[in-house]
This record gives structure tokens, sequence and C-alpha cells, in this order.
């Protein structure tokens, strides 16, 4: 009997076969470029190797096809099928090694690890205060898909100090509860509840074939971070708010980009317009957390129903669609103006009452000078100490510890 592997499995695995079976091992992703190894093979086992209609037809003795991972489609299963071949998976097998992949995205996320490191890297020790690093105790992870792989994710979250919350149209309330997560009945409000998304489901959206991007822009300061396991390719992951431009070209029909309000999307009613009609031409989903009534879904089913009922003309619709997106502009600067005036007036009354002048620092307690004094001489305290024992931001921080370096005591 005669086995063939993309490429090899593990040791123990390849001792199990030791004696039993030929072994060939490709070391090459794609079956159609050793057909001759696969003519007389009866069993092919393929890790992220992709198998063909082509390749399996080829096979005239295959048996089996064995993927070692849980997603089978990379495998031509109707032509498995029509020819009377099981494709066979191994479910279970990775579930925590996928998790921990995840949770080690969420870590890399959080702390702005990439970004970091390559400016780092490039001699730019100021990323240091780029200030996108936040801690993820007591932070919401949202879970798309409380499968095998999403228990996990939540188990590790969870010894993170992370609240669970998840969303999976398999599971009810009770089943979801059970393993410690806050019920969401509605995606759409998990997004807006979470600060950090794991997908650990094929299709969660309704979208015609499985996900291949998903993109989450900005909530609130935190900033929204995604980690994507299963079906989305882990190097698709996104910070829209400082790349806006680089995705746009790697959407397709089908994807779903989610944004915190219509904002994120467009500031200008006129050039808005053109690329919203755009994403909508080439089928991309777009959800406004805020501003639903601007949602893809929501202007597609109201272009149905307009045309089924032969309600307005085309144009007409077009005008309509452009109107809703500028009344919701209105609505969202209106608002946008009116906290950041309060902010303003909150800020002018503070200083007023306290007779400070903008930008003056407060005099230093005899308290904070002395432990500003012990982080200099040998850091037996924390700069974020620091600032959570005396409700300081690091940047007021660092102008006290410099008048101190520079004896200039305030």
């Amino acid at each position: 009997m005669k086995f063939v592997m993309t490429q090899a499995v593990c040791p123990e695995g390849m001792q199990l076969l030791d004696g039993i079976a030929d072994v060939y091992v490709a070391d090459n992703q794609d079956p159609n470029n050793y057909l001759d190894e696969m003519r007389d093979a009866a069993a092919l086992i393929v890790r992220i190797a992709k198998c063909d209609a082509n390749a399996i037809e080829n096979s005239p003795k295959l048996k089996v096809i064995g993927r070692t991972g849980v997603g089978y489609d990379s495998v031509d299963v109707k032509k498995a099928t029509e020819l009377g071949i099981p494709v066979v998976i191994t479910p279970g097998a990775n579930n925590r090694s996928v998790a921990e992949h995840a949770v080690a995205m969420i870590f890399a996320l959080s702390k702005n690890l990439i970004e970091a490191q390559n400016e780092m890297c490039k001699g730019n020790w100021e990323i240091r205060g780029a200030k996108k690093a936040f801690e993820l105790e007591g932070k919401t992870v949202g879970i798309l898909g409380l499968g095998a792989i999403g228990r996990e994710t939540a188990k590790i979250c969870k010894g993170c100090g992370m609240r669970i919350a998840a969303y999976d149209p398999f599971m009810t309330k009770e089943q979801v509860e059970g393993y410690g997560a806050k019920y969401y009945e509605d995606y759409v409000e998990l997004l807006k509840d979470s600060d950090v998304v794991s997908i650990a489901q094929a299709v969660v959206m309704g979208c015609k074939r499985y996900l291949s991007l998903l993109v989450i822009v900005s909530k609130e300061f935190v900033g929204y971070l995604l980690a994507a396991i299963g079906p989305i390719a882990l190097g698709k992951i996104y910070d829209v708010c400082h790349s806006w431009t680089m995705p746009l070209v790697l959407l397709q029909g089908g994807d779903t980009v989610v944004f915190k309000d219509l904002y994120r999307f467009t500031r200008e009613a006129e050039n808005g317009y053109k690329k919203y009609m755009e994403w909508l031409d080439r089928g991309i989903n777009m959800v406004f957390l805020d501003n639903p009534t601007v949602s893809s879904d929501y202007i597609r089913q109201m272009m149905t129903t307009a045309e089924q009922q032969d309600i307005v003309t085309k144009t007409a619709m077009e005008s309509i669609i452009k109107l809703l997106i500028i009344v919701e502009l209105d609505r969202g600067e209106k608002q946008r103006l009116y906290i950041s005036q309060s902010i303003k007036d909150g800020i002018a009354a503070s200083n007023k009452k306290s007779g400070r002048k903008p930008g003056q620092l407060d005099k230093m307690s005899d308290a904070l000078r002395e432990d500003i004094l012990k982080y200099l001489s040998d850091r037996s305290i924390k700069q974020v100490d620091l600032m959570r024992k005396y409700n300081i931001s690091r940047n007021t921080l660092k102008k006290y510890v410099y008048k101190i370096q520079n004896h200039n005591i305030i």
C-alpha cells in the first residue's frame, strides 16, 4: 500500500506508517506536479496543499484523501464523492495550536509589536511613545463561532482576565453561557461591545463564500483589532485607521468591512457616495454600527423592494441613497463638533476653577516627587504604576521627570 504526502506529518505519525506502507513525501503542495507517484497511491495526505479534480481523476487507485486539519475546502470534495473516495479530516488535532496562534496575534496587536519592531529596527525609538498599545485585562473578546477552537480561545483569554462574549448561530443561549460566555443573538451587537474580535467560524455573516477578509475599523480610543483564524488568511489583518488604502486592492465581492460609523468610511458626501456605490456594485458588504440605515444589506433590500414594486426609478433611488449618506454625515459631524466643544469647555472650566493656565503643570506633591526619584534611581517603581497611582498621563509624567532631572522642581 502506498501513501503520498504533500509534506511530512509529525515524527510520531511517520513512525506509525513505518513498515505498514510505502510512503512518498513530495515536499510539494500541488499533486499535479507528481502525477506519476499518484497513479499507484492508495492514500493522499495533504496539509495546506490543494487537491483538485485533475489530481483526483489521475489517481485511479486512490481510496482515501486525508487532511491534517479540520478544513476541507482545499480538496475537491465533489469530485472525490463522484469517484467514491472519502475525504477525512482530523478534528481536534490542531484546536489548541490554532487557539494559541490566535491569542498570540491578539497579544501582538494589542502591544503593537509588529510596527514597534519594524520602527525600532530602523532606529526609531520614538515609536515607544505612539500610545497604540493597551492591556488586555478587563477587555472584552468577542468570539464569532464557539466551536472547539473558539472555546479553546475563550479559555486562554479568560486566563488573561478578559471578558468573553460569543456569537454562534448553531448554539442556544444556555449552551453559550454554559461555557462562561455572554450570549449574543446578533453578531453586530457583539461587535459593538467587543474590544477584540476572534473569528473561529467559516460563515458567520451570511456570506455566500468563506470570508476571505474582515476589516474592523477603530472602536473608540481603544482601537479595534482582529484576530482572524480558520478560513481567513492570517496576513490579511489591517488597522484601517492608519492604512486605509492598503486593503482596497484586496477586497473581493462577498468580503465584509465593519465600520463604527459612516464618518470612518468617508467625510465627503459626493466622493463618499461614489465610493459607496462602487463597493456596492462590487458586492462588498459594508456594516456601519452607528448608522445601520446606510449598511449595505439595508440599502440592497431597499433597492430590491423599490425595483420589485416599481416604486421609484433607478435615478431616484440613487438620489435617495446619496441623501441618506449626506444626512448621516451631517448628523455625525454635528455630534463630533458637539463633543469637541464640550471637551474644550470642560478643560477651560477646569483651568478657570484651579487658576491654572493652559499647558501649566499642577504643583508636584511630595509623595509623587519621592516616587519619581525612586523610579530614576533604581526603577523599583514602574512608570505605569506612577500613572495609575497619581492618575496622570504618560506625557504629564514625562514632564515631571524632566523637571526633576533638570533640578527644576515645581
